[in-house]
């Protein structure tokens, strides 16, 4: 006798029979409340390219250009780069406007 590398047809009907009568602990949703509404804050502080567009009333490419360094007179834009796409924090934002805010 070879081996197929399957278990044999007694072990794969006792495990398919484990699996039809166990019962798995389900996880219960998260409770709506602070919590809750702690975490959906923190994902707004957290914006894409488009958002920061929206913000500034500008294009995408004008704000790439500020990540990069690219716009005269301005300092980059402090982002977090994460593979393509650029995430900027709503503080990091508000403090590279208010600094670069004409008088």
């Amino acid at each position: 006798m070879f081996s197929t590398g399957r278990p044999p047809l007694e072990c794969r009907r006792l495990i398919r029979d484990v699996k039809i009568n166990s019962t798995f602990p389900v996880t219960p949703p998260p409770s709506q409340g602070v919590q809750g509404e702690e975490s959906t804050e923190h994902i707004k502080d957290n914006l894409t390219i488009k958002e920061v567009a929206n913000l500034l009333r500008c294009s995408k490419a004008h704000v790439q250009n500020a990540l990069r360094g690219r716009v005269p007179g301005m300092p980059a834009l402090t982002h977090l780069p994460m593979g393509r796409r650029k995430i900027v924090r709503r503080q990091w934002l508000e403090k590279w406007m208010e600094s670069n805010k004409a008088s």
